[in-house]
């Protein structure tokens, strides 16, 4: 008797916890995803490149300056050349910015991005972007020796 009722309460804890709504996102907040997956592929030659993304919301409350440690800990990561890598950013409005990744310094805040792409995406979408090496046709916003294009291509945001 004593092995049915325990078996009872296994599969009512089993079924709970598959019936549980997922969670992402700020405390209480379940049931509801508010993340967006972006695939970010390094179409640069041979840069590694960072890449974070950071929501409208988000960007208001960072701390200056931004180092990489911080970055880090919001989804930003490294990506070797000709690889690509699934990141998670806020849903809403946003920015995927890009970095050359040999312009870091260790300790350091983190330099001025190379390139960036707006969005404005549906929390819990998925998508994919691209980063690649600009070449001197004013299409980049970097006033460093870094000049990246990032593109969503389901955006058209300008």
């Amino acid at each position: 008797m004593n092995r049915r009722v325990a078996m009872g309460l296994l599969t009512m804890v089993v079924v709970a916890v598959m019936a549980a709504p997922a969670e992402a996102g700020a405390a209480g907040a379940r049931g509801t995803k508010r993340t967006v997956s972006i695939k970010v592929f390094n179409d640069t030659s041979d840069s590694d490149i960072y890449v974070v993304g950071i929501g409208e919301k988000q960007a208001q409350n960072l701390p200056q300056p931004v180092t990489l440690s911080l970055a880090n800990k919001n989804g930003g990561v490294f990506i070797a050349p000709g690889k690509s890598k699934t990141i998670l950013v806020p849903g809403g409005k946003g920015a995927l910015v890009a970095f050359c990744a040999d312009e870091f310094v260790k300790g350091q805040p983190l330099p001025e991005p190379g390139g960036e792409a707006l969005y404005n995406l549906s929390p819990g979408s998925k998508t994919t972007a691209g980063v690649y090496e600009a070449h001197d046709n004013g299409a980049s916003t970097a006033v460093n020796g870094c000049q990246l294009n990032v593109t969503i291509p389901r955006m058209n945001l300008k």
